[in-house]
């Protein structure tokens, strides 16, 4: 049986024709994409988690079982392939994924910008 209301009415923003949705199970996301970007949305509350913008035009996609990555046949020589920790575990053929994860969030490196403080107009105005 169907629901007469649409729950929720998600936009991609660029009018172009919805290549390819997919249910994240583990995650309780969603997955859409169109030929320029791949959006993954939350179930529950309908907000946009994160998404995703290749160089080239997606034609579909795919996710490894109930891990956290997701392939994407783009037009290009090589399938987009992407890690998303949030979404799950990588599987045990690449599990090297998540020792690159854990380096990159025990990394302590300072921005450019980190000793630098941003003053607005007004904050000029009364030096």
């Amino acid at each position: 049986m169907r629901y007469p209301v649409p729950l929720y009415t998600l936009n991609h923003h660029y009018r172009c024709p919805i290549k390819a949705i997919k249910y994240h199970e583990a995650s309780k996301k969603l997955i859409s994409a169109d030929k320029k970007i791949i959006k993954i949305w939350d179930q529950q509350s309908g907000n946009l988690f994160t998404n995703i913008e290749p160089k080239a035009h997606i034609n579909d996609i795919e996710t490894c079982a109930d891990s956290g990555i997701i392939f994407a046949a783009l037009e290009s020589e090589k399938v987009g392939t992407y890690f998303i920790p949030e979404l799950g575990n990588a599987p045990k053929w690449a599990a090297f994924l998540e020792n690159l994860t854990e380096e990159l969030e025990e990394s302590n490196q300072t921005s450019l910008y980190d000793d630098f403080k941003f003053v607005t107009a007004t904050d000029l105005e009364k030096l």
